[in-house]
């Protein structure tokens, strides 16, 4: 290692003579001390201010940070010989937009024969956002002749490849692509992360080389694959530019699909406006067809029921379009057009031509219809309805399990207790899988019907069942008389405390002496926790090979703040240990983590919502990956679309929004919590309706709402028609709940 970040805590007595000096400095780069400051000079020491300088840094206060960088270097010059403080420096004024000097400070440490790749990276990227993109290009070529071992590898050749792509040298940009296409087999979350930007660099490559049906069908490739990207929504143009004349529209596929890639990022308007520009240019039914059918699923996606259903009524009287029937009955539903829902259902089963398994799902929606507006009178008839779903269905099919349970939950709501625990105890028998939500629901009619010791007797026997944790929390709770409202309410107390402070001092265990964690240990302390996490991933397998080595590894990552690679260890060793780690379901250090509490308080603080929410549903959705990227393109901890992402940001006055920025733990939460406030007023603060829509969307929970009941909380989340939604709702609940027993200690 030629440099060291070496923090040694020194106080210093500053008189007039060092004030001279550094107050001079200060106003050189546009700060002044205020005299104030100057009382509490001699008790300031070097680490305290560079500690406070990489906070700033962090939170993105540039003229702030410069500040405490500056004075910390007139306190100690020896500093702005260290890798680590012009590096950060660097990045400081590339901040504050200063790339004049950003550039001088990455070009000093690029000379450093261990870390330099890190400044090469940061260098080339600040070239390329300057437009100097030969310096770029000669960047990316240093970094891969001079560290060919390095993990940055992937990321030069990226380099690379933008800059010839923005000159377009297309002999150099070819052999590039294949050069990184190779590398990338080797990192498959960076494939993942990069391929719609790749992809779209191809089809440009092909487009300046008129290989035009080769750029055709990579465009087409990104609206089909990719349509929630960026890439995926500018594709369209591309691919229109090859059809400019009326005469000769694009295939009324192109346009479809470009509508829907619109539609799916919430350019409603934008949809609606090509539709109407370019519906005259196609003449045949099809085409309208397509059209019109296109038009209908807009409005339907913008909440415009009113305008929908009309259209998709005459799809099907026009065309006799069974599709037409089933977004019908959708519709109709969500504008509380109950009976015309049902009806429309019930057409589509008739013409559909279904499957077994899509008729079980149609005729569930129809016996939701029903029961969603409940009636004790009509209960047969709503019963009638379940009932026949499971016997056209298979008997282990979800729909004929729910369809069962249904059965006797609405006898429960009629409050005839005694038939839903009969048609309860037929369900427990017939799928046995189901047997604790039985029971937990049996014990509630017994206790409705004031048989206290029956329900206590059911409620202690699930405690002692293993598997279903969520009847497993409920059943303790009311056993042991807990406020079920704090189970299901988000806690809206402000606690007063809005600082974000994102560091905070820890030990860093003892992992033995490995020169491989150096680059580890300085990426993350730069700032680039993802490189310094492609550093490690390497030596995973390595350091799991005894369990202790593995759980100290994952402690010294945790240390370092690497979170993401830390969960990737805690995974690999209870894999690899299963046996051992069985035991231990309920260790909340290992599957529980505190990751980005700092953040996670100051934005639950900031929002009135509980942080035992925000880390239940990061814990969810993400498993405190920063890098998580789902197939839809969701992104980051709290899992955001790029296109709500933008949405959220320009709501709160979050300038310089990129996607990528979902990626940053602050960002991230920062819009997630806000976009769960905004659930949390629209559904008074009740979870499972904010988890419903988090994961569904809104519609859905409202209609779910209409099941909702003040007094038993427990009733709306049985009404859950999607599987996959209603054992998010719960997991997450049983999660707050562990984290809630975590944090205090109960």
């Amino acid at each position: 290692m030629t440099t060291q970040y070496i923090l040694q805590p020194m106080r210093w007595v500053i008189g007039i003579s060092l004030l001279g000096m550094v107050l001079p400095v200060m106003a050189q780069h546009g700060h002044s001390l205020k005299v104030s400051e100057t009382d509490d000079l001699s008790a300031a020491d070097v680490s305290f201010y560079l500690q406070r300088a990489s906070e700033l840094l962090e939170q993105r206060e540039y003229a702030s940070a410069l500040r405490h960088f500056v004075f910390a270097g007139e306190i100690e010059p020896s500093l702005y010989r260290q890798f680590v403080f012009q590096y950060k420096l660097a990045k400081t004024y590339r901040g504050l937009r200063q790339m004049e000097k950003a550039i001088q400070y990455f070009s000093h440490t690029a000379t450093d024969s261990a870390f330099g790749d890190f400044a090469l990276l940061s260098l080339g990227e600040l070239y390329l956002a300057v437009d100097s993109t030969n310096q770029a290009g000669s960047v990316a070529r240093q970094l891969l002749r001079r560290f060919p071992k390095s993990a940055l590898i992937p990321h030069g050749y990226y380099l690379l490849l933008k800059s010839t792509d923005i000159q377009k040298d297309d002999g150099a940009w070819k052999p590039t692509m294949a050069d990184l296409r190779r590398i990338l087999s080797d990192y498959p979350k960076l494939q993942m992360q990069w391929e719609p930007d790749l992809l779209q660099r191809e089809a440009r490559f092909f487009i300046r080389n008129r290989e035009n049906e080769q750029a055709q069908a990579i465009l087409r490739r990104l609206q089909n694959e990719y349509p929630y990207s960026q890439e995926a929504y500018e594709a369209w143009p591309q691919l229109f530019s090859f059809y400019p004349s009326k005469n000769n529209p694009p295939p009324v596929d192109d346009l479809i699909n470009a509508l829907q890639v619109r539609m799916m990022q919430g350019h409603h308007t934008e949809a609606l406006n090509m539709i109407a520009a370019l519906r005259t240019w196609y003449i045949d039914d099809f085409a309208h067809k397509e059209i019109d059918f296109m038009t209908a699923r807009i409005y339907f996606a913008q909440g415009k029921y009113d305008l929908a259903l009309p259209r998709f009524a005459n799809l099907w009287s026009d065309h006799a379009s069974a599709e037409a029937l089933f977004q019908m009955g959708r519709a109709a539903r969500y504008a509380d057009e109950i009976e015309r829902s049902i009806h429309a259902y019930g057409q589509y089963l008739q013409h559909g031509k279904l499957n077994d398994a899509w008729s079980s799902y149609i005729r569930f929606e129809m016996a939701n219809n029903r029961a969603i507006h409940f009636d004790s009178a009509a209960i047969g008839e709503v019963n009638d309805g379940y009932r026949s779903v499971y016997q056209n269905a298979s008997q282990r099919s979800h729909y004929a399990v729910a369809s069962r349970f249904r059965e006797g939950l609405n006898w429960y709501v009629a409050g005839t207790y005694d038939s839903a625990i009969v048609y309860w105890e037929k369900y427990m028998r017939s799928t046995p899988s189901q047997k604790t939500r039985a029971q937990y629901w049996i014990a509630r009619a017994y206790a409705k019907k004031n048989d206290i010791q029956k329900a206590k007797a059911l409620y202690e026997s699930i405690t002692h069942t293993k598997g279903d944790e969520y009847y497993t929390t409920l059943a303790h709770m009311r056993l042991t008389s807990h406020d079920l409202r704090a189970f299901y309410f988000t806690d809206t107390t402000d606690s007063g405390n809005k600082t974000k402070k994102l560091f905070h001092p820890v030990s860093i265990p003892d992992i033995g002496n490995d020169p491989r964690l150096d680059r580890v240990a300085m990426a993350i302390r730069i700032g680039e926790v993802a490189w310094g996490e492609q550093e490690a991933e390497p030596l995973v397998n390595d350091y799991i090979t005894r369990r202790d080595r593995g759980e100290k590894f994952r402690d010294y990552l945790e240390s370092l703040h690497a979170y993401d690679l830390a969960v990737d260890v805690n995974v690999a060793l209870k894999k690899k240990y299963r046996s051992y780690y069985k035991i231990y379901n309920d260790d909340v250090r290992m599957f529980y983590p505190l990751y980005y509490r700092p953040l996670v308080r100051h934005h639950a603080t900031a929002y009135r919502l509980d942080e035992t929410l925000i880390f239940a549903l990061i814990k969810s959705e993400s498993a405190f990956r920063t890098y998580a990227l789902s197939p839809a393109r969701a992104i980051g901890l709290m899992q955001i679309m790029p296109f709500t992402g933008k949405a959220l940001a320009a709501e709160t006055g979050m300038p310089d929004f990129q996607p990528s920025s979902l990626h940053e733990p602050d960002v991230s939460i920062h819009l997630g919590s806000h976009y769960l406030r905004q659930l949390a007023d629209m559904y008074k603060n009740y979870i499972p309706a904010v988890l419903g829509a988090y994961n569904a969307g809104p519609h859905r929970a409202t209609f779910w709402m209409k099941a909702f009941n003040n007094e038993e909380p427990d009733i709306m989340p049985e009404v859950v028609e999607i599987f996959e939604t209603e054992t998010y709702i719960k997991r997450i609940l049983v999660d707050r709940y562990k984290y809630d027993l975590k944090l205090h200690a109960k």
